[in-house]
């Protein structure tokens, strides 16, 4: 999708426009060059969205993001945050899908006029990445992965890989006991687990991690591409 297909389900189909990109600029505010960890969307006191089935890890208001929400998108392994919002329409823990109402866009916290600021946290590390790549890159569920993964299908391991909790290296890695009973035959014979090559896995589901790409599978999750190096095949 593109990043206009992806705000339009955000905003519900209301206009809006681009006031401040990702990086450094001057805080409207404080006038002091500081780093911008989001971007922001300039619009009426619209409703905002949900981008497809996810959980709200956290809401609340703090004096910089004004009324806050984190939804957690597991499918995509990001957790995206909607700051400055007029009032919330959702509770901790509550389970979304596309299209549910997150909230109101607003002017609350240190904020100079009505919009929404969109940031995007990365599972794994809880690093902010740049929401404009992000979005332009978002592929709905259901649609063809451009990894060329599919759910359902069976690889190799191209490579002696760790077994992960979750899709990213900031998960721990698993012990060899915590593997299922065919994981553990094709397991190194140590304390950690490490998958041997040539090991054929199959993939229950596929998580984008930044630049990397997971599959989970029957033992954990393990990393099929990452740097451009490709892993499992």
């Amino acid at each position: 999708m593109s990043t206009s297909s992806t705000l339009a389900i955000i905003f519900g189909g209301a206009s809006y426009r681009k006031t401040s990109g990702y990086g450094y600029r001057i805080h409207p505010r404080t006038k002091k060059k500081k780093f911008h960890y989001g971007v922001d969307y300039g619009c009426g006191k619209v409703a905002v969205h949900a981008i497809e089935s996810g959980v709200v890890y956290k809401r609340g208001r703090d004096s910089s993001a004004g009324n806050y929400v984190y939804v957690k998108y597991p499918r995509l392994g990001v957790a995206v945050a909607y700051f400055h919002l007029n009032s919330i329409s959702v509770r901790q823990g509550q389970s979304v899908s596309k299209g549910t109402k997150v909230g109101v866009a607003g002017t609350t916290g240190s904020s100079t006029g009505v919009h929404l600021h969109i940031g995007v946290r990365n599972l794994s590390t809880w690093k902010w990445q740049n929401p404009e790549t992000w979005l332009a890159n978002y592929k709905p569920a259901g649609s063809t992965s451009s990894s060329g993964y599919r759910v359902g299908s069976t690889y190799t391991l191209k490579a002696n890989m760790k077994v992960r909790t979750g899709p990213g290296t900031g998960y721990r890695q698993k012990k060899r006991s915590e593997l299922t009973v065919g994981g553990k035959a094709h397991a190194l014979r140590q304390t950690y687990a490490v998958l041997k090559s040539g090991t054929r896995v199959t993939c229950q589901r596929v998580v984008r991690s930044g630049s990397s790409i997971w599959l989970q599978i029957p033992s954990g999750y393990v990393c099929a591409v990452q740097n451009g190096r490709k892993y499992i095949g």
